[in-house]
């Protein structure tokens, strides 16, 4: 399938319209965390309420690529910033088991904008590139906003103040995509191939999540003092942008089964670095090559699940499986740890990058021509 010509204005719009929505569980500890300091939730709620969420982004998305056809988008984005915009008033406006419900409400829109944003990352000629800009653009945008949200805009204007942003945008918004090869509108579940590329998709993410969350008493329990701990991990964040970047430019030049594979074997490689001891020289760096790995490796999903399924019907559930995975890690790593031992949470990232690799090399490999299409791409 030859990809879509969309606008420059188009393409701003769709990647912007999903970086703001993106951005929205991120400033969640500030919207509960207010919600637990005024007594109206308790921390189990705060733990619920994001899980609710998480998990209604992932359905959303799954189910929106399964069974809706790419037409009327702005129509469907809009009424996704409704649902959001709904989701946050009711959770100001009611008590622990409503904002729970809230929050799904929220997840739900916001996986049907994450929907909208990968239907045109799927249909275009620049995939990676499109990716790598949006996550970029989302890291350093979450950043900024956490910091305005902080001092100026919840204290001044409540937490609403930014989805009137997004209701302008959509009127640059396509009003409709083109067909995939699965059928009238492109909707349909995707090969053998393509389930096990996305398996590899979920596990990456599992695999960075299962020690990104442990990583502080990871560092603890090898000697790391919790200070340089703390600006380790922020020194982390940065990299992430960094990484960002660096998919922009290599977009055109690496291929979506390289960026999985080299970046599982470097996330193994850096996790190792941390097993050797407690020392902040040796924590540093390897924090520093796992995160650059981590926001590296999601810009090139789309060009590998394409390479592998190149009837792009796996790649529309990009976000599904990386949601997944990114919910599915902790989960893994609370089961195998103890309070007394951290290392569990290691051997299981590490495990699941082994997996994301072996999966990268058996059902990675694409025909010439499709691997030459997802590269450019």
């Amino acid at each position: 399938m030859a990809g879509q010509i969309f606008s420059r204005g188009e393409m701003a719009s769709v990647v912007t319209v999903a970086m703001v929505a993106g951005c929205v569980p991120a400033l969640q500890p500030m919207l509960l965390g207010g919600l637990l300091a005024e007594g109206r939730i308790d921390g189990a709620a705060i733990g619920y309420a994001a899980t609710v969420e998480g998990l209604g982004m992932a359905v959303a998305s799954a189910l929106a690529s399964a069974l809706l056809p790419p037409r009327r988008l702005r129509i469907v984005a809009g009424l996704a910033i409704l649902a959001a915009l709904a989701a946050n008033l009711l959770t100001i406006m009611l008590d622990a088991p409503g904002i729970i419900v809230a929050r799904g409400l929220s997840g739900i829109g916001n996986g049907l904008l994450l929907w909208v944003l990968v239907g045109m990352m799927t249909r275009s000629a620049i995939p990676a590139r499109l990716f790598a800009i949006y996550v970029t653009a989302q890291t350093s945008f979450c950043f900024l906003l956490s910091l305005a949200f902080a001092s100026v805009v919840i204290p001044r204007f409540g937490v609403l103040a930014g989805y009137g942003v997004l209701l302008a945008l959509l009127r640059v918004v396509p009003g409709a995509y083109a067909d995939l090869e699965a059928g009238e509108g492109g909707v349909g579940l995707p090969p053998v191939r393509g389930v096990l590329a996305l398996g590899a998709v979920i596990l990456q993410l599992a695999g960075v999540m299962a020690f990104w969350v442990y990583s502080l008493p990871l560092g603890a329990q090898a000697g790391v003092a919790p200070g340089p701990m703390r600006m380790t991990i922020g020194a982390a964040n940065g990299a992430q942008i960094v990484a960002g970047l660096a998919a922009i430019a290599l977009a055109a030049r690496v291929t979506g089964r390289q960026a999985v594979t080299i970046t599982a074997a470097a996330s193994i490689a850096a996790m190792a670095m941390t097993a050797s001891g407690g020392a902040i020289a040796v924590w540093l760096p390897a924090l520093l090559l796992f995160a650059f790995c981590w926001m590296f490796a999601p810009a090139f999903h789309i060009p590998f699940l394409i390479a592998a399924d190149p009837s792009r019907r796996a790649a529309m559930f990009v976000s599904t499986a990386q949601l997944v995975g990114m919910a599915a890690g902790p989960l893994l790593a609370s089961v195998v740890t103890t309070s007394d031992d951290y290392g569990p949470a290691r051997l299981a990232s590490m495990a699941c990058f082994a997996a994301t690799l072996l999966i990268a090399l058996v059902v990675g490999r694409a025909s010439p021509a499709v691997a030459s299409s997802a590269a450019v791409a």
